[in-house]
């Protein structure tokens, strides 16, 4: 079962990683130093769960991006791997897909209780920039194109029973070379089995959590991270987060109260067994707004398919391989412009 792999202590020799070696439970060797990779910027982002440098590799050339995660004494005291980096390792070599992020390299350095490095493709920004760059114009391509990346990579992870839960702008990398987006930050990921069990409801940044988090939700699915797509679409209409708490210490029922003034406030009816869940409680009655006042700039096909994806009921939003067959991805005008199209791409990239 995959779940059997994901949540196992060894670790299997990256396919596009020679210096890379088989490890035991028990311990994690690399046959690549350090010294393999020359650093050339101390610091361009931090993951959930560790730092990410930039630099070279030193036998090919490449630029690659390394993340570092510290091993604690715990972890050397349970095999040496912690098992938030254990998950995101296997989870970036069993999604092969161009837009996710893969694992290229990994190697320990500084013996036990020292740091784990994974090696990966090098990016040059993410989505938020983009989006907070007011110099940038997008157009409903642009949107497209970005979208449809976005929710390419979600399929490919939902297709191996991979959950992200922390779909963001920030954890959405972009070439400025080639204009390609990956999913990336796996650190929050869970795989989904054949039985259910109950999960955190704390994991997605707040004002891209789903409102069953918001109530409490231990038992949820795929949903959560469509969700979070869909709020991340409507960002690239709007420039903006759709549901921006008032402060960044906003309670989950003060993010329930702005979704609701939005989407309307749910019944038994529009979300069945919202009632049952945890941390249930009814808000005063709120009327949904057309999605045209909402997003006034973007097209009744993207209106609709965003739409779709911000049900209230988690049962009724699509999965992210059928909202891309939906019309807006599909024929509507304009169509999505190519990755190389979009307007941060450098413009000394070849277009043939």
């Amino acid at each position: 079962m995959l779940m059997e792999v994901m949540e196992s202590p060894s670790i299997t020799k990256p396919s596009s990683s020679p210096g890379f070696t088989e490890s035991s439970p028990s311990s994690l060797k690399a046959t690549s130093p350090a010294s393999q990779y020359e650093r050339l910027e101390s610091k361009i982002g931090e993951g959930t769960y560790g730092k990410v440098h930039k630099a070279r590799d030193v036998n090919t050339g490449q630029i690659v991006a390394i993340k570092k995660s510290k091993v604690s004494d715990a972890d050397v005291e349970m095999g040496g791997i912690p098992f938030t980096v254990l998950r995101e390792i296997k989870l970036m070599q069993a999604v092969r897909h161009p837009n996710v992020m893969s694992c290229l390299d990994v190697f320990a350095d500084g013996g036990p209780g020292g740091v784990l490095h994974l090696v990966m493709d090098f990016m040059d920004g993410d989505l938020k920039k983009i989006i907070d760059d007011q110099r940038l114009r997008l157009s409903e391509a642009h949107v497209k194109c970005l979208s449809a990346q976005l929710l390419e990579g979600l399929a490919a992870l939902h297709r191996l029973f991979f959950l992200h839960r922390d779909v963001t702008p920030t954890n959405v990398l972009l070439s400025f070379r080639s204009g390609t987006a990956k999913l990336t930050d796996f650190g929050m990921a869970r795989t989904l089995g054949h039985s259910e069990r109950p999960l955190t409801p704390v994991c997605t940044t707040l004002w891209y959590r789903a409102p069953e988090l918001l109530y409490g939700a231990r038992f949820y699915g795929f949903a959560v991270d469509t969700w979070s797509a869909a709020c991340i679409m409507s960002e690239l209409f709007l420039r903006k987060p759709l549901f921006l708490p008032s402060r960044r210490d906003s309670s989950p029922y003060e993010m329930l109260a702005k979704i609701f003034e939005k989407l309307g406030t749910p019944a038994e009816d529009s979300w069945s067994d919202v009632s049952a869940l945890p941390n249930f409680a009814q808000f005063s009655h709120s009327p949904a707004l057309p999605l045209s006042s909402v997003l006034p700039s973007a097209s009744t096909f993207a209106q609709a398919i965003i739409g779709e994806l911000l049900s209230l009921d988690p049962k009724k939003r699509p999965s992210a391989a059928e909202a891309l067959q939906r019309e807006f991805f599909t024929s509507a005008a304009p169509l999505a412009c190519k990755p190389y199209q979009l307007p941060f791409v450098q413009s000394a990239v070849v277009t043939s």
